[in-house]
């Protein structure tokens, strides 16, 4: 399941009868449960989900709009919830299985300007994997999150809302587009 099932292809042509790819948008809470619904019909199960959703706005907290801040709750935390809603009576019912939750080395690390929105989503998701994994630990259900460090993946890119920048952030900006190599995301 992904947003864009583009960079699946390759993958896709070399393993045709092991690889289903089904497109979601995380943040429709239907689509999720109905796409949830055709993997298991299509391996009869479900072992590992990767709960990797994500999408990055990029701006000081002063500056980010209503809008902005809600559509980037509703891909990294609630897109996430969703997920897990439509997972777990599968994996209960099954007795097993692993959800990995995908979120940040922001999310404790102290401060990271400029991405106080995609920290605190990550965080709240950090915050509710706890008590999900002692839920689902009776059921045989291991959950797992995952703080990645920085590299490469299009989230500065393709995953990225920017917010209109205030000219008093200026000298933060520069400073922090110092702390990134030319060849780098943000």
């Amino acid at each position: 399941m992904a947003r864009n099932l583009e960079p699946l292809d390759d993958l896709a042509a070399a393993y045709p009868e092991r690889l289903v790819r089904l497109p979601l948008d995380v943040t429709d809470r239907a689509a999720v449960q109905e796409t949830v619904k055709q993997a298991v019909e299509a391996f009869g199960r479900l072992d590992i989900v990767v709960n990797n959703a994500g999408a990055m706005l990029y701006g000081m907290v002063e500056e980010a709009t209503e809008e902005q801040i809600r559509a980037h709750f509703d891909v990294n935390f609630f897109g996430a919830v969703w997920v897990l809603q439509a997972v777990v009576p599968y994996l209960r019912a099954q007795g097993s299985g692993r959800i990995l939750q995908i979120t940040t080395m922001g999310t404790g690390g102290g401060p990271v300007p400029a991405v106080g929105f995609y920290g605190a989503a990550k965080s709240a998701l950090d915050a509710l994997s706890q008590p999900l994994a002692a839920e689902l630990e009776p059921f045989g259900i291991k959950v797992t999150v995952v703080q990645m460090g920085g590299y490469s993946t299009g989230l500065f890119t393709q995953g990225m809302t920017a917010t209109s920048p205030l000219p008093h952030y200026e000298p933060l900006r520069e400073q922090l587009a110092a702390l990134w190599p030319e060849d780098a995301e943000p």
